[in-house]
């Protein structure tokens, strides 16, 4: 016996229905078992934020690379001279007699030479300007 064009569609449509039926039923199963998800921890010290406020040294770099203008001299306790000079994005430093050094700013709030022996930060006065400075050298340049 021949197959008829109505006996392949019945057994098309009975096949659809038969994947249709275990796919469902996969799926239910799948839904039923159970989840295993991680709990909150009940303990309150153990979840933690921090919130952390912006080093007093780099809130005073800020003021100091955005004034235009910073030309001032400081008694260090060594009694030496020390001159600062802002230059666009850098401070020229000079201690004594030695030469002028150029400090970049290292983005933690220190203006620090390029061989990192140096090392400046500034201290802001009760109006917002740079007023104290320490500065942060090897032994030998005393």
């Amino acid at each position: 016996m021949k197959p008829t064009l109505r006996s392949l569609l019945f057994a098309a449509v009975a096949s659809v229905a038969f994947v249709a039926a275990v796919a469902s039923v996969a799926v239910l199963a799948t839904l039923s078992m159970p989840a295993f998800a991680a709990t909150p921890s009940a303990d309150p010290l153990a979840q933690r934020v921090e919130i952390i406020a912006p080093s007093p040294t780099l809130a005073a770099a800020r003021v100091v690379l955005s004034t235009r203008y910073l030309d001032a001299t400081y008694e260090m306790s060594t009694g030496h001279r020390m001159s600062v000079a802002t230059m666009g994005d850098v401070v020229i430093m000079r201690l004594g007699r030695r030469a002028a050094q150029t400090l970049r700013h290292d983005g933690q709030g220190s203006f620090v030479s390029a061989n990192g022996q140096l090392a400046l930060e500034f201290e802001l006065d009760a109006l917002g300007d740079p007023q104290a400075v320490r500065l942060s050298l090897p032994a030998s340049w005393l």
